[in-house]
């Protein structure tokens, strides 16, 4: 009777670390598909543009669940400060989840500004 009850304990222990275990990876699994869709959105923001106006750029939205924000701001690098293309320092924040246990992805990136078809910088 007493091989019995150990048994069980034993069983018992095991079931709860199995259930714990597959508990953790599924929210793990749902972590990683949401951080996914986000890094996904981001991608295809960054690539509606492959420059920045004169006057910069700004914008918002909300997609699927996924709230998102572009900024940027004129880059200045002492080094590169003689270089024909100017920079543009560009900030894109991805955030996601519930109030409280929100999460986010910030992007920091450089994007040229737009240069005019005759090559000069672009007023704008």
């Amino acid at each position: 009777m007493l091989e019995l009850l150990v048994a069980l304990a034993i069983m018992g222990f095991s079931l709860v670390a199995i259930y714990h275990a597959t508990g953790g990876s599924v929210d793990a699994v749902r972590r990683l598909g949401s951080y996914s869709g986000a890094l996904n959105l981001a991608e295809s923001l960054l690539d509606r543009r492959d420059s920045v106006p004169a006057r910069g750029w700004s914008e918002s939205g909300i997609w699927e669940g996924y709230g998102w924000q572009i900024t940027s701001t004129p880059y200045r690098d002492p080094v590169t400060a003689d270089s024909a293309v100017a920079l543009h320092q560009v900030k894109l924040s991805v955030h996601w989840g519930e109030v409280g246990h929100e999460q986010s992805l910030i992007i920091d990136t450089l994007m040229p500004e737009e240069v005019s078809r005759t090559g000069a910088r672009n007023p704008e």
